[in-house]
């Protein structure tokens, strides 16, 4: 208590002071005064910066626009958010998960309102709004789970608009620029790694099937049911006509290399250069991170997804792999060796989502450089 007291006190004085504030908009102003630009892009999670900006976007003329680099976060009514495995056809499921959503937020508001003597996270932009003189017209009062809703302002949304749901509303300010895959020069590859891969492909030539698996970088209280995971996964490959790469991050590779002990199927690593792998792989078992579904499309591999956390969009990339047939979505929890094998040779054997991710990898193919830069032209300064 001794230790917390302090730590409260200075939380309290900084809502109450604009501490926070002032000293983003120092850092910020430095970076204008030094860079002079004439385009910002913002991540759409650091939205918020957008009050610290908009009095120097009119002073110096600076066009704006925003960066979604997963589904954009803000409720959109008849759409599933972006952390629920709700199906866009479940429109009882979808207000539900709104209502869920909305009044989830109204606590945390709550309770910050009391904890900080009227000083919750709304009061301090909705002040900060004000005191900018800041046009109500930007802000669309749409629910979400960090920074800003904002409107009026040009978006672009680093995914091809093929795999969003249906029923999201088109605007001019909208635009959906692909995945912008990586290039493959960026990956480091290791000397343990390419004495597996040769034995791999070996394998692969004699009939074998890789299957990829990699869950990113994985929070502590998400740990051991990843790891249990992990043993369900190797017993569902266990005799079957499958070789296993896992990539296991920061996780405890020496209570997972048992199996690899065991069984000559399974290779583990702390971590590999994924393109490679997706180059030769036929399945990547993926927590749902967004990016590794695009670098899982644009190269034309079929997707298992067991969403680790729920707290941001893993759930609901899982359900757009799912609606848009490129795999399958399981439940880490509770699908057993049993169903992870089903599931995995499943999509093993459809021809349809190998089809599915081809079509998907030539939709994004679509969406060239140049379709984004003549998106980027478009930005103007806010109003």
């Amino acid at each position: 208590m001794r230790h917390r007291r302090p730590q409260y006190l200075h939380t309290l004085l900084d809502r109450w002071s604009d501490r926070l504030y002032t000293e983003r908009a120092q850092e910020l102003t430095t970076l204008l005064d030094h860079l002079q630009p004439d385009l910002i892009l913002v991540d759409d999670r650091q939205s918020s910066d957008f009050l610290v900006l908009y009095p120097h976007l009119q002073a110096r003329g600076i066009r704006f626009g925003i960066l979604h680099a997963m589904p954009p976060a803000a409720l959109i009514p008849g759409v599933p958010p972006i952390n629920t495995t709700v199906l866009p056809d479940d429109a009882a499921g979808i207000r539900r998960a709104h209502i869920k959503l909305k009044l989830k937020r109204l606590k945390r508001l709550w309770k910050q309102k009391l904890l900080y003597l009227g000083m919750d996270d709304s009061t301090i932009l909705h002040r900060r709004v004000r005191r900018n003189n800041i046009p109500r017209h930007f802000f669309s009062g749409r629910t979400i789970f960090y920074g800003l809703a904002l409107q009026n302002v040009h978006e672009f949304i680093l995914l091809p608009q093929e795999l969003d749901f249906p029923g999201i509303p088109a605007s001019p300010l909208k635009h959906y620029i692909g995945a912008l895959a990586r290039s493959t020069a960026q990956e480091e590859t290791r000397d343990n790694y390419l004495r597996a891969r040769e034995s791999v492909r070996q394998q692969i030539e004699a009939g074998k099937a890789c299957v990829y698996c990699s869950f990113g970088t994985v929070h502590a209280e998400d740990t051991e049911p990843t790891e249990e995971f992990i043993d369900r996964l190797v017993a569902a490959i266990e005799g079957k006509d499958i070789v296993l790469i896992l990539s296991v991050g920061l996780l405890a590779i020496r209570t997972i290399a048992k199996h690899f002990r065991k069984s000559k199927q399974v290779y583990i690593f702390h971590a590999v250069p994924q393109l490679d792998v997706l180059s030769y792989a036929s399945l990547f078992i993926t927590h749902g991170g967004i990016n590794s579904i695009k670098e899982s499309i644009d190269a034309g591999v079929p997707l298992l997804v067991y969403p680790v956390e729920s707290i941001m969009d893993p759930p609901g990339n899982a359900v757009r792999v799912a609606y848009h047939g490129l795999g399958l979505r399981g439940d880490m929890a509770h699908d057993t060796a049993a169903d992870i094998a089903y599931n995995i040779q499943t999509v093993l054997t459809d021809p349809q989502y190998r089809q599915n991710i081809r079509a998907m990898q030539d939709a994004c193919r679509a969406y060239t450089p140049e379709r984004f830069l003549q998106a980027i032209r478009q930005c103007t300064v806010p109003v």
